[in-house]
């Protein structure tokens, strides 16, 4: 199906629809203090062992990172204060309130919630395309138990895509598969909140408005198969007038992830839209 588009009314409708490594030396308590006092460091990691690892590639703690320290009625924004460019961060928040730890949530979205094992949280519907790597805040991880000392594991798979020069925006979508949106961890198990999840995913150039640089990118779903994709991308079509030109194609097949990865590379022939 081809299409030339005038207005971007409609994506903006459907848009609506949706809601280094070594070696920091971790002290303190290992859980929380018996006495009740505020708990305001938590050492977070993203070591290899917890299935941090995107294609390979170890998850590293960047400045301004921030995570969701949680119990039954809290949720507490932690800022990284030490081990940029490494798997294990200091984070810290000298005004906590917090007393008791449930879960720790990387990273910090203001509506996360703990409630009975259960962590609520959201994958975002539209991500920014950030070259050879992922848009952070859909890269989610998260921590259970009461320590301070939390190794986090993703709460999300990747689709890995190469993205040539001059594609305005990329989305996968389907049918039955919630891909996107609220969703619940349960059991280590994430599943869509019903009614709340989006049965797609859109990525965006970083800055909103260049052409894609030709290169690999990761965009971030619900753990799980995905039924029967569709691609649809918008690039620059060369006429007289520029005009931006849409393209939609569905996959007969499933994405599948296999029990040991968290990655799977979504083949596209960007000038016919065949997926492989």
């Amino acid at each position: 199906m081809k299409k030339y588009i005038l207005s971007f009314a409609a994506v903006a409708a459907m848009l609506a629809s949706c809601s280094q490594d070594d070696h920091l030396e971790i002290a303190g308590n290992d859980t929380a203090d018996s006495t009740l006092q505020p708990i305001t460091t938590i050492y977070a990691s993203s070591e290899n062992g917890s299935r941090a690892v995107v294609d390979g590639s170890r998850i590293l703690w960047q400045e301004g990172d921030r995570i969701g320290v949680l119990n039954s009625s809290m949720n507490i924004a932690y800022t990284l204060s030490n081990g940029v460019g490494t798997t294990i961060g200091e984070f810290s928040n000298a005004e906590s309130g917090i007393t008791s730890i449930d879960a720790v949530m990387y990273p910090y979205q203001q509506d996360a919630t703990y409630d009975y094992y259960d962590l609520s949280f959201e994958i975002p519907t539209v991500q920014e395309g950030v070259r050879g790597s992922f848009d952070k805040n859909a890269a989610i991880m998260y921590g259970f138990g009461s320590s301070a000392n939390q190794q986090l594991s993703l709460a999300v798979n990747f689709l890995k895509i190469t993205i040539p020069v001059g594609v305005r925006s990329v989305t996968i979508s389907s049918p039955t598969t919630s891909l996107t949106g609220k969703m619940k961890l349960s059991g280590g198990n994430v599943s869509a909140v019903t009614d709340k999840g989006c049965n797609y995913v859109r990525l965006i150039p970083a800055n909103g408005a260049e052409y894609f640089i030709s290169d690999d990118y990761y965009i971030a779903v619900k753990p799980g198969e995905i039924v029967t994709p569709t691609i649809t991308f918008v690039r620059n079509y060369l006429t007289f007038n520029n005009a931006l030109q849409e393209i939609s194609k569905t996959s007969t097949k499933n994405i599948q992830f296999s029990d040991n990865k968290n990655v799977v590379p979504l083949k596209v022939d960007f000038t016919t839209g065949t997926i492989t």
